[in-house]
């Protein structure tokens, strides 16, 4: 059995759990963007769900009904996954999402106008280095809590919400202290794995996901679970690679290389700075997901290059993929900044845009193969700088 599996058993689960939880009164806030708090959302009494599903082809089909065949492969996904009724987007009661992104927004309208539930949208600035940044990302924060909590019937006291922010930290803490155990010779875990663990965190309940976390740093800690070691250490960086979409790992590790680390909102990306206890702990909360290594929507985004930067030393990194879902023009036009990032540091990388398609799966094996075996020649000294 998996070292994960219980992630995996956890999440199978889940979808009836919130059933339970309805019936019960309690309400499902679904949201799609790192940049929207989870822990802010359980705060205001509401159960916080990150809707991260890919969709197949029907499914597509299905959200190209309501929006345009040319949007996003992951909003054409979510709009399906809406029309479909699928099980886990059937019980969100509201969404919660952030203005980074203008097909988000477009899906937050449709929310309201097709299905007739709440959506609360607030304002992301772009620039939160500047200290008016600072104070309207604050104030919008604070009213998001303030919607949700008239909405959930949250009437949260500090002791509880002390206990929210130390089940959220001590999930970062375990979170960081898995991923730091990828920069070893032999990594616990694999990519794949790496993904998947993360992803449960955005259904589980905090207590539970928190639970599976330190249960798993302990099994490692008893020496279960080691993979192979690998000749290639790649790093993946750009758009997310949502529940499911695990082609790209999948094709790399059964190259024969590792992912080891990387840059994504649905990867690494996820781990934050420590919120404070004492103060006000509203503020805390949003202070520190300000924090958080910015996105592509930012400018600057100078930390998401330093991030990348340190992950490139800390893990030894031998190639960087980019990946872009296809129409998704934030991630798509950042290619020729990271290129030359990438370069200016001697870091072989390519670039690849997907969708949630089969057809270019042989395309797709060709294009990483080759880099791959660029990558094993250039260890070796083979590699005479031409592909």
């Amino acid at each position: 059995m998996s070292i994960i599996q219980p992630f995996l058993d956890a999440q199978e689960q889940r979808t009836r759990e919130l059933a339970e939880l309805r019936r019960a009164g309690r309400k499902v806030i679904g949201f799609f963007c790192l940049h929207t708090p989870a822990v802010l959302i359980e705060a205001a009494g509401g159960i916080p769900v990150r809707l991260c599903l890919q969709g197949d082809s029907f499914v597509q089909r299905r959200g190209e009904v309501l929006g345009r065949s040319c949007i996003c492969p992951f909003i054409k996904a979510c709009l399906g996954h809406l029309e479909q009724r699928h099980p886990l987007f059937a019980q969100v009661d509201a969404i919660a999402a952030g203005s980074m992104c203008d097909q988000i927004r477009h899906l937050a309208d449709i929310w309201r106008s097709r299905f007739h539930k709440p959506a609360y949208v607030f304002f992301q600035p772009r620039g939160l280095e500047q200290r008016a940044s600072g104070w309207i990302y604050r104030r919008e924060l604070r009213w998001l809590f303030a919607e949700l909590a008239a909405f959930c019937g949250g009437d949260t006291k500090e002791q509880e919400l002390k206990e929210i922010i130390a089940r959220y930290n001590l999930i970062n803490w375990y979170l960081s202290v898995l991923h730091e155990l990828r920069a070893e010779d032999v990594p616990p875990i694999t990519g794949k794995e790496w993904l998947a663990v993360v992803r449960a965190g955005f259904m589980l309940a905090s207590g539970d996901y928190l639970c599976l976390l330190r249960s798993l740093i302990e099994d490692i800690a008893r020496g279960k679970g080691r993979c192979r070691g690998t000749a290639v250490r790649i790093m993946l960086a750009g758009g997310m690679l949502a529940q499911g979409d695990d082609r790209l790992v999948q094709t790399v590790e059964e190259g024969g290389a590792m992912v080891v680390t990387d840059a994504l909102c649905t990867g690494t990306r996820v781990m934050g700075s420590k919120i404070a206890v004492q103060g006000n702990l509203l503020d805390n909360i949003i202070d520190a997901h300000r924090g958080k290594t910015p996105c592509i929507h930012a400018r600057p985004n100078d930390g998401l290059y330093a991030y990348i930067d340190r992950q490139l030393k800390q893990f030894r990194v031998d190639g960087v993929i980019y990946h872009g879902l296809k129409f998704c023009e934030g991630w798509g036009s950042e290619w020729v900044r990271m290129q030359q990032f990438l370069k200016g540091r001697g870091v072989p990388n390519i670039v690849l845009d997907t969708d949630y398609g089969a057809i270019d799966a042989g395309q797709l094996a060709t294009r990483i193969g080759a880099f791959l075996e660029m990558l094993r020649a250039q260890k070796e000294g083979m590699y005479d700088g031409v592909l």
